[in-house]
Parts: structure tokens; sequence; C-alpha cells
């Protein structure tokens, strides 16, 4: 294992940036591995910039709608003011045709103005999400970090665990040589005394079966 797996504090998180920037990072609440690899480990912080990201981009779809919808209406104003001012041409200063045309010209000016300012929201959007993003890439990086340390202690458990049953088998190991080596002595004494013949027979009375090395000792 590393070294860097044995920090104890997860630091303060942040980056730069430029650099993300650079590394052309997606939308992290739209990114189908985020989502996987951050299911069960989302906090509230990261929840909430999810959801700042998605009203965001509902905020662009609608603005680039209504950019449309403003296009259109500034389109058709600036054809009826000007079809006003033909006809004012054609047949002089009719009041009713110089009303009309102030009063297109007004909402024109005002179409104008709704646009541009339009404009200027969605311009500035890709950075607010940029920004947005940017505090859930590093929110995100802290909450693996946290989950890092939390593996890293789960897994200095296991491997103490992990000694101690070896330990413990080692042990077992060689308390079950001491038994059998106990076995083959009585085994061998009890042979020595009574002969082959009787040592099969007793075999059978007392229902033990002597490993193959210990019956080709007592054979010799």
């Amino acid at each position: 294992m590393s070294e860097a797996m044995f920090f104890k504090k997860c630091p303060k998180i942040h980056f730069d940036p430029e650099v993300v920037r650079a590394a052309q990072l997606p939308l992290l609440s739209r990114d189908a591995q985020w989502k996987k690899m951050t299911d069960g480990i989302r906090n509230r912080k990261m929840t909430q910039l999810m959801q700042e990201t998605e009203v965001g981009l509902q905020e662009q779809k609608q603005l680039q709608q209504k950019i449309r919808q403003l296009k259109t209406m500034k389109k058709q104003l600036t054809q009826e003011i000007l079809e006003h001012s033909h006809t004012l041409n054609q047949n002089g200063n009719d009041f009713s045709n110089i009303q009309q045309m102030d009063i297109k010209r007004d909402t024109l000016r005002k179409t104008s103005e709704e646009l541009e300012s339009a404009y200027g929201r969605l311009e500035a959007l890709p950075d607010r999400l940029e920004d947005v993003n940017l505090q859930l890439l590093e929110e995100t990086a802290s909450a693996v970090c946290r989950q890092m340390l939390e593996s890293d202690a789960q897994n200095q458990k296991l491997d103490q665990q992990i000694r101690e049953l070896r330990d413990k088998l080692n042990q077992l190991r060689e308390e079950k040589e001491q038994v059998t080596e106990r076995l083959e002595t009585w085994y061998s004494f009890l042979h020595h005394l009574v002969g082959p013949k009787e040592m099969e027979k007793l075999d059978s009375q007392i229902a033990f079966q002597p490993q193959p090395d210990q019956q080709k000792q007592v054979k010799k």
C-alpha cells in the first residue's frame, strides 16, 4: 500500500479553474460515470450543486427559446414599421398611421432591450455553470477522499485480522503436529506390546485409523 493511503485527515481540496477548464471537464451531474461512482456517497452539498446545474441548464434552454421568439418579433415589428412609413409617404401625415407607427417603434425598442438582456444572461450562463461544476468537482473529490480514508481504515483492520488468523493457523498447525506425534508414539508403543495381529483387533475396537506413515513405521 502506498504511503499516500495513510493520511489521517482529508485536506481541503481546491482546483485551479484554468487547469480544469483546459481539461474540458464535462458537466458532472450529466456524466454517467460520475453518477455511477458517486451513487451512495453524495452529500447535501453535492445534491444542491446538481440542482443548481439543472436550473442553469433549464434557464439556458428557456433563454435560447426566448431569444428566437424575440428575434422573430423584432423582425416582424421592423417590417410593420417600414410598411407604416411607406403608407405615410403615400397618404401623408395620417394621424392614425403615425400613432400606430409610434406604438410599433416603442414596442420595437422594448423588444430590442429585452433581446439584449436575454443575450447578456445567456452569455453569462456558461461561466456560472462552469463555476458550479468546479464546486461539484471539489466536493466530489472531498467525498471520494473520505471514502478512501474509510476504506483504508477498513483495509488495515482486515490486514490485522488476516495476520491474527495466520498466527492462529500456525499455532493450530503446531498443535496438530504435537498431537500427531503423540498419536504415533502411543500407537508404536501399543504395537510393540501386543504385536501386529492383536493390534489389528485393537484398531477395530477403538475405531482408530492410523495415518499411512504410522502404519509403515510400525510395520518396520
